[in-house]
């Protein structure tokens, strides 16, 4: 029952936007691509693959990639799910009911917004402490074994591929696919590396083959009384629209949740 409750929520939670709503009634009349979805909206192709993310995620539509093409279908049946009672199948239905029609623009208008270019900047500063000695706090950031273990934000997400060279030059690489089959990628080169003591690095984020932002990170490390401080501070830049509403600094948190759990539930690990 929870279960469903949350799987309402989801779908509710989805259906709020009216963009979302639009995209909805779109793929009601059939199968199209994130370009056509994109048409009649104002928005950047990247904000409009994070609504569609959105809208994967409560499994009102799934994704195919064909090539560089990936296709979205509407899946009718999570609309017509026989769990629902009537009332609330209404008020699914007159969810998805744009209240107005969304403003059709012309194709070549819509592709000179598309190739338009912005930049948004903001710096983000996290500081943990852990209750774990300096050296292992720093080796599960170094060590690419212990690394995998908590570097990530997303448990239900499948990996597809890591690698780790730390050390000033070397690189990283980090590629996964959400529950929806959006491939999320990280690349990154450490620019300086002093054991123990600090890293620096810079890092682009992708999502599939659109690079949403580039980053340069700096990670510093302190003994204190009972353990390790830990301070983090990225200057990031969001390109070309798109819209991070916050969800970088909430997986960066999540991400450092697991860096904690790790470094402080394993006392057999050596520093």
């Amino acid at each position: 029952m929870l279960e469903e409750a949350q799987s309402l929520d989801r779908m509710f939670q989805a259906l709020s936007d009216q963009s979302r709503r639009g995209m909805i009634d779109r793929l009601g009349r059939g199968p199209a691509s994130v370009t056509e979805l994109a048409q009649p909206l104002d928005m950047a192709l990247p904000t409009v693959m994070k609504h569609l993310q959105v809208l994967e995620t409560s499994g009102l539509v799934l994704s195919e990639k064909a090539g560089r093409v990936r296709t979205y279908h509407l899946r009718k049946e999570a609309l017509a799910c026989r769990t629902l009672d009537r009332r609330t199948q209404g008020l699914v239905e007159q969810s998805i009911r744009p209240a107005r029609p969304l403003p059709r623009r012309d194709t070549d208008g819509d592709r000179r917004r598309m190739s338009e270019r912005s930049t948004e900047h903001t710096t983000i500063t996290i500081e943990r402490h852990f209750k774990a000695p300096l050296p292992r706090v720093f080796s599960a950031w170094a060590i690419p074994e212990q690394k995998r273990q908590w570097f990530a934000c997303h448990g239900d997400w499948t990996p597809l591929d890591f690698q780790l060279d730390f050390r000033a030059g070397g690189s990283e690489s980090n590629r996964v696919a959400s529950t929806g089959g959006v491939v999320h990628a990280y690349q990154a080169r450490y620019i300086d590396v002093v054991p123990n003591d600090r890293f620096i690095y810079a890092f682009d984020m992708m999502l599939d083959d659109v690079r949403i932002s580039v980053s340069l990170a700096t990670v510093s490390f302190g003994q204190e009384p009972g353990g390790t401080k830990m301070t983090f501070v990225e200057q990031v830049v969001f390109l070309d629209g798109y819209g991070d509403n916050g969800s970088r600094l909430m997986g960066t948190e999540i991400g450092f949740d697991n860096l904690r759990l790790y470094v402080e539930g394993d006392e057999s690990r050596p520093n």
